[in-house]
């Protein structure tokens, strides 16, 4: 290959399509490092200690746990705000034996949490949850609630009060 002239007369010392590949791959080398930074900034995002909600587990997560029945609403209210929701409805069966609460987290998904206990249970006692996040199951979210709820139940576990922990 011979060099090639430019449009000022003189001549340029890379053909034409050696000039094409080296701009090529700087701009390949610009747009790698460009992906990398942001990929980078967003994973530290979710990383943090303020977003443990999206991890890999599908379908709805379950957790049993003796508690106070007395409890339930005052332990989900503290454990869904630490997970980034909140809970927009919530309410009782007829015969009291289970609880049902409509949630939304942050981000905008929505789920579905329920609290059961067994007609002849005394405090403390079984109480048995289940939580579905999103409409691909987000499990991963809702065992962050799940396991918010317990540790807050277990820190009320037979007694009035307790100090809400982080």
């Amino acid at each position: 290959m011979t060099p090639s002239a430019s449009t000022n007369g003189t001549r340029d010392p890379l053909p034409n399509d050696a000039r094409f590949y080296r701009l090529f791959a700087s701009c390949m080398v610009i747009s790698v490092s460009i992906s990398l930074i942001v990929g980078s900034a967003l994973t530290g995002c979710t990383s943090s200690g303020a977003a443990p909600s999206i991890r890999d587990r599908r379908g709805p997560a379950q957790l049993r746990i003796e508690a106070d029945w007395d409890d339930v609403d005052a332990a989900v209210e503290v454990g869904v705000g630490q997970a980034e929701a909140v809970v927009v409805h919530s309410e009782p069966s007829p015969d009291g034996l289970a609880k049902g609460y409509q949630l939304k987290h942050v981000s905008g998904v929505t789920g579905v949490l329920t609290a059961r206990i067994a007609p002849d249970g005394k405090d403390p006692q079984p109480i048995s949850f289940t939580c579905t996040m999103g409409a691909m199951e987000n499990g991963g979210l809702a065992q962050t609630i799940l396991d918010r709820i317990g540790r807050r139940l277990k820190d009320l576990k037979g007694k009035e009060v307790a100090p809400i922990r982080e």
